[in-house]
């Protein structure tokens, strides 16, 4: 069974408060698992993907892979604003096996306030640890879905996100 660890976590403040995360659209789930797993493979030097799901908004996403077993899906805005240049989200993709040098240079490479880090490295991992600039987007089914299953295809060329079997 595939398993994945998710937190969402606001980077601003935010009014909104106990902001309930959209369902997974599981429907969709199995052919864009299959789809990232493909583009993980052909691409492994990063890539950006525009999906559109029967009934939401086209969402435009890039793979940032940073180290071999850690990387950034970033989502820009819906609607791109020079006043908000900000992704709206990047889920910050950990599997649990990089060693501190891995999780050096992902720190460097996206500045994460050192609360918000010390929950990525207190969680149970794997994680898709969304770093959300537009706290509203995790009502949003569609990005919610492609989040779940992007991880489960990255996760899933490591076996982390393998849950053991019943004894």
């Amino acid at each position: 069974m595939r398993v994945v660890h998710a937190a969402y976590v606001s980077t601003r403040p935010t009014t909104l408060k106990k902001i309930s995360i959209a369902p997974v659209l599981e429907d969709e789930s199995p052919d864009l698992c299959a789809k990232f797993r493909k583009a993980l493979l052909d691409s492994p030097e990063g890539f950006k993907y525009s999906l559109e799901l029967e009934g939401f908004p086209v969402v435009h996403l890039e793979w940032v892979p940073v180290v071999q077993t850690a990387g950034a899906l970033i989502f820009p805005p819906f609607v791109q604003d020079a006043r908000r240049p900000d992704p709206d989200i990047v889920t910050l993709l950990v599997n649990g096996v990089e060693s501190p040098a891995d999780l050096n240079s992902l720190a460097m490479r996206y500045s994460v306030r050192a609360d918000l880090w010390k929950q990525l490295l207190n969680a149970e991992k794997p994680i898709a640890f969304s770093l959300m600039s537009c706290v509203g987007r995790v009502r949003e089914p569609a990005t919610i879905t492609i989040i779940n299953a992007f991880a489960n295809s990255f996760f899933g060329l490591f076996g982390t996100n393998e849950s053991p079997g019943p004894d």
